[in-house]
C-alpha cells in the first residue's frame, strides 16, 4: 500500500479487512486504501477511504461509532455497470450495517457506490451529519437491489438526522422497507434526487 492508499484511524488494531488484522501498533487501515474493511470498535478517520472498485466498510460490531472526521468513502462510481462482488450486492454498499444494534455513523462523506449506506435487520441506530451523493446502483428497476442513498430494510428505531442526501437512486433518497422497519426517525434532513 503506498502512503497516498492509506487511512489513519485512532485504533487500528480492532479493524481487520480481506487481508487480515491490523498490527496492535499500527494506526493505519489495512488493504487497499481501507476499502472492504470491517469496523469492530469505534474508529475516527484522518483520512479518505477509496476509490472503492466494491464494498466500503461493513460496521462488524454493536455499539460502534465510526466518524468520518470530515473525510469521505468513495467507490469508483461505476458500480452500475460492473460486475457483483463476492456475497452479490451486499459488497456494493458505501456503509453496510447487517444485523447491528446501537452504531452511529457521522461526520463525513459516502459517496459512488451501487447504495451509499445499507442497514438490513439493524435496529437503534444513528446516520447523522452525513453528505451522501452519487450512490446510483444498477439501471434497471426490476434488477437492482440497491440505488438509494440510505436504505433501511427490516430496521427499526433508526435516527437519520441532520444529513444532506442527493443525487442517488434509481429508487430513493431514503428507503425504509420490509417488516420492522417501525419508528425510524427522519428528521432535519436535505434530500434532493
Amino acid at each position: 500500500v503506498t502512503p497516498s492508499a492509506v487511512a489513519t484511524v485512532t485504533d487500528a488494531a480492532s479493524l481487520t479487512s480481506s487481508l487480515g488484522p491490523a498490527s496492535a501498533q499500527a494506526t493505519t487501515m489495512v488493504g487497499p486504501s481501507g476499502c472492504a474493511s470491517t469496523v469492530n470498535a469505534s474508529e475516527t478517520l484522518t483520512a479518505d477511504i477509496g476509490p472503492c472498485p466494491g464494498p466500503g466498510v461493513t460496521i462488524g460490531a454493536d455499539n460502534v461509532t465510526l466518524n468520518l472526521g470530515g473525510h469521505k468513502i468513495f467507490g469508483t462510481g461505476d458500480h452500475a455497470n460492473g460486475p457483483l462482488f463476492g456475497a452479490g450486492f451486499l459488497d456494493l454498499g458505501g456503509i453496510d450495517l447487517v444485523g447491528r444494534t446501537g452504531d452511529t455513523i457521522k461526520n463525513g462523506e459516502v459517496t459512488g457506490f451501487e447504495g451509499g449506506i445499507w442497514l438490513q435487520h439493524s435496529n437503534d441506530n444513528s446516520l447523522t451529519g452525513l453528505n451522501i451523493h452519487d450512490n446510483i446502483g444498477l439501471d434497471d428497476n426490476n434488477a437492482a437491489v440497491l440505488g438509494d442513498g440510505v436504505a433501511l430494510f427490516h430496521s427499526g428505531n433508526n435516527t437519520i438526522e441532520n444529513d444532506t442526501i442527493d443525487h442517488n437512486g434509481i429508487f430513493d433518497g431514503i428507503g425504509i422497507v420490509g417488516i420492522g422497519s417501525n419508528n425510524n426517525l427522519v428528521t432535519h434532513n436535505t434530500i434532493d434526487d
